[in-house]
């Protein structure tokens, strides 16, 4: 009985702590090199480190992603600056 009074604690504090595992820091920075010498040792031996070719391809697009959203926001700012520029400047004519 105890048992299944657990269950909805140990769910709960899982639901809490997914937040926090989804957003974990990047531990090990995955390169071509190190996911070709980790390929080869799987190859040989069996057994392969932590960066291989499908983490480093993910990496690479979460890094993509970033350099977009930055892009992105860096038109978004510079476009909002125009307006506030030709807004300042219309209301400067009609002042006149």
């Amino acid at each position: 009985m105890n048992t299944l009074k657990a269950v909805p604690v140990i769910f709960g504090l899982l639901l809490a702590a997914a937040p926090a595992l989804a957003d974990k820091p990047r531990l090990i920075d995955c390169n071509a090199e190190k996911a070709a010498r980790n390929a080869a040792m799987q190859a040989t031996v069996g057994v392969h480190g932590p960066c291989d070719p499908d983490k480093l391809a993910q990496q690479k697009k979460e890094d993509a992603r970033g350099k977009m959203d930055d892009a992105r926001e860096n038109v978004l700012d510079q476009q909002d600056d125009l307006r506030d520029k030709l807004d300042d400047r219309d209301h400067k004519k009609k002042d006149d």
